[in-house]
C-alpha cells in the first residue's frame, strides 16, 4: 500500500439539515454558518469520498475504480477493516428470488416498507459469488450442519432459500475476507487516508446537494470536494453510550465486540444534512465477555465459558436467572439479564457473575482467543494465561476456599449464593432443573473447591441503526426523497431493522457498497 495509507497489511493483521439552525446529538453542536459552509478552497478533489474501509467502503471504492473514477477513502481508525475483520466471514445467501424476498419481508415487522429495495437486497445478495470470483477469489458453499437449519427463523416463510455458509477462502474468518477485499483496493491504487475521520459533510444550502466532507486530521481540517457524491460507510454505534442509552438500555454497560471506532460518527454527520433515520433500536448481542478485561482494553474481551464444565451464572443476589447454557448471540428472545424492574427500579439480574470451580479453572482459559472472531482478539490486545493464574493475580478472577467466602468478595449475598449452589446440585443429581430448564448433559455440579468468580459483561455485536436509504443506496430525508448526493451501505443505516438472519450483515455490506458505489460514480459531476 501506499505511503499516505499509514499502516502496512501486516500491521493491519497484526495489529441533518443544512441551515437549519443549531443541531446538537450526542455531544455534537454544529452552528449554522458551520454547517452550511461551502469551503472557498478545496484540499483535495475527487469524483467520490468513501467514509469508513471497512467491507462496504471497500466495495463502493472498487466500483467506483472500476468505472473509472478517481475515490478516496477516509478511515477514522489506524487500520482497515471495521467489523468486517473482526466477523465470522460467513455469508448467508439465499438460493431463491421469491423465497428469498418472501424471508426478507417476514423479518421486517413493519420496519422496511419498500419491496423495491427488499427485491433490490435479496438480488444483490444472490449476485456475490459470481462477483467475488470475478475478482479472483476462491469462494464456496460450506453446507448447513446435518439436524441444524441454516436460516435463523425456519419458521417464517422462504426461510429454505438459507442454506449453508458461503465463505471466501473456506474454512478462515472475516479477517481473511477482508485481507483479500484489502488487496483488491491496494491493485486498484485507491488512496487512503487513514487515522482521517470526517467530521462534516459539506452541503449546499441551496440545493441541499452534498458537495464534499471536512475531514479532521492531526495537523488540522482537510476539505475534500466529492465531485459526484459521498458513501458513508462508517458502521454504527456500539461504541457510543450516549447513542446507547438513547437507542437501547439506558443505565446499561455494552461493550462492542467489533471496531472500538464505530461512534456513531455518520449518525451525527446525517443529521446535519437532514436525513431520515432509521432502525436504530436494532442491534445483535453476543456472548458475555468479561468485565474487567474489557475495562481495561477498551473493547470487549469474550467469555469462554462451557457448560461442558461446572458453572453457574448469578446476580447480586447470588441467584441463578437465565439457562447458562442457551447461547445470547443473535438471539431475539426476550433476555431475563435485561429484565427492569420498576419497584427497584433498575436491572435487577446486573451486576452478573460466572461462578465455578477447579475443574472448570484446570480446563483452560475462561477468554476466547484465536476464534477471530472479536477486535480485541483479532488485533491481540490481551493475553490470557492457560491456567487463568495470571488473571486469578490480577484480581480479574476472584478465588476463594468456600463458595461463603467467594460471596463475600464478590460483593454478592452469602446466603443467596450459598443456597443457590446447593439447589443447583440437588438439580445436577436429579438431573432436571426446574428452575431455569438448563438441559441434563448441562447439569454439572460445583464440587470440586476453591472455588473462583468473575463478573461478566454485556457484549454488542453491531448496530444497524443509520439512515434511511432506498434501493439506490441512497440517504433518505423525512419526506422519503433522496438527499443529492449522499449515498449509505453496510451496517451504517442497514436494511434489518427487527430481526436479523446471522451471516447477512457482511454481505448486506457489499451488496449496497457496490450498489452505492456505481451510483456515485454514474452521477453527472457538479461544478
Amino acid at each position: 500500500m501506499g505511503k499516505d495509507r499509514g499502516v502496512t497489511r501486516r500491521g493491519f493483521l497484526q495489529g441533518s439539515a443544512a441551515g437549519a439552525g443549531t443541531v446538537a446529538l450526542a455531544g455534537l453542536s454544529v452552528s449554522q454558518a458551520e454547517a452550511a459552509a461551502i469551503p472557498k478552497r478545496w484540499n483535495k478533489e475527487v469524483d467520490v469520498v468513501v467514509v469508513g474501509f471497512g467491507g462496504a467502503g471497500a466495495a463502493a471504492a472498487i466500483e467506483v475504480a472500476e468505472a473509472g473514477g478517481k475515490v478516496l477513502i477516509l478511515e477514522k481508525m489506524p487500520h482497515a477493516g471495521g467489523n468486517t475483520a473482526v466477523s465470522s466471514g460467513a455469508m448467508a445467501l439465499p438460493n431463491d428470488l421469491a423465497k428469498g424476498i418472501a424471508y426478507m419481508k417476514a423479518q421486517t415487522f413493519g420496519t422496511v416498507n419498500d419491496d423495491e429495495l427488499i427485491k433490490t437486497f435479496v438480488e444483490s445478495l444472490m449476485a456475490l459469488p459470481d462477483w467475488f470470483r470475478s475478482l479472483g477469489a476462491d469462494i464456496k458453499m460450506n453446507p448447513p450442519l446435518p439436524g441444524l437449519p441454516s436460516s435463523y427463523f425456519p419458521k417464517l416463510p422462504g426461510s429454505d432459500a438459507i442454506q449453508g455458509r458461503w465463505m471466501i477462502n473456506p474454512g478462515k474468518s472475516g479477517e481473511a475476507l477482508f485481507k483479500f477485499m484489502l488487496g483488491q483496493v491496494d491493485k486498484r491504487k485507491i488512496e487512503v487516508l487513514f487515522e482521517t475521520p470526517a467530521g462534516r459533510l459539506v452541503q449546499d444550502p441551496a440545493t441541499r446537494e452534498i458537495r464534499g466532507v471536512i475531514a479532521r486530521t492531526k495537523q488540522g481540517d482537510l476539505a475534500i470536494k466529492a465531485r459526484k457524491g459521498v458513501v458513508l460507510s462508517c458502521g454504527g454505534y456500539e461504541n457510543n453510550p450516549e447513542m446507547k442509552a438513547y437507542f437501547n438500555y439506558p443505565g446499561m454497560t455494552i461493550f462492542p465486540a467489533g471496531t472500538p471506532g464505530n461512534t456513531g460518527d455518520g449518525i451525527k454527520m446525517v443529521s446535519e444534512v437532514g436525513a431520515q433515520l432509521w432502525h436504530n433500536y436494532c442491534f445483535e448481542w453476543r456472548s458475555p465477555g468479561i468485565m474487567a478485561a474489557s475495562q481495561k482494553v477498551g473493547t470487549a474481551v469474550m467469555s469462554e465459558l462451557s457448560s461442558r464444565y461446572p458453572f453457574i451464572m448469578v446476580n447480586k443476589a447470588g441467584k441463578r436467572f437465565q439457562n447458562e447454557s442457551k447461547g445470547m448471540t443473535h438471539t431475539r428472545d426476550t433476555l431475563p439479564i435485561t429484565r427492569f424492574s420498576h419497584d427497584m427500579p433498575g436491572y435487577p439480574n446486573l451486576p452478573f457473575y460466572a461462578v465455578f470451580d477447579e475443574t472448570m479453572r484446570k480446563a483452560g482459559p475462561i477468554a476466547t482467543q484465536g476464534s477471530g472472531t472479536s477486535y480485541a482478539d483479532v488485533h491481540k490486545l490481551f493475553e490470557w494465561s492457560k491456567d487463568n493464574q495470571a488473571e486469578i493475580d490480577k484480581g480479574w478472577i476472584v478465588k476463594a476456599d468456600t463458595i461463603s467466602e467467594l460471596a463475600q468478595k464478590l460483593g454478592v449475598d452469602a446466603a443467596g449464593l450459598e443456597d443457590t449452589v446447593a439447589k443447583y446440585a440437588k438439580y445436577c443429581e436429579n438431573g432436571v432443573d426446574p428452575e431455569v430448564n438448563r438441559p441434563k448433559r448441562a447439569l454439572l455440579p460445583l464440587k470440586n473447591p476453591p472455588y473462583y468468580a468473575t463478573e461478566l459483561c454485556l457484549v454488542m455485536l453491531n448496530t444497524m441503526g443509520g439512515p434511511k436509504h432506498n434501493a439506490n443506496a441512497q440517504v433518505l430525508d423525512y419526506d422519503n426523497k433522496p438527499v443529492p448526493r449522499l449515498y449509505a451501505a453496510g451496517e451504517f443505516g442497514s436494511i434489518f431493522g427487527a430481526i436479523y438472519q446471522g451471516g447477512q450483515n457482511m454481505p448486506e455490506a457489499y451488496a449496497f457498497g457496490r450498489i452505492a458505489g456505481k451510483n456515485a460514480a454514474a452521477a453527472k459531476p457538479w461544478k
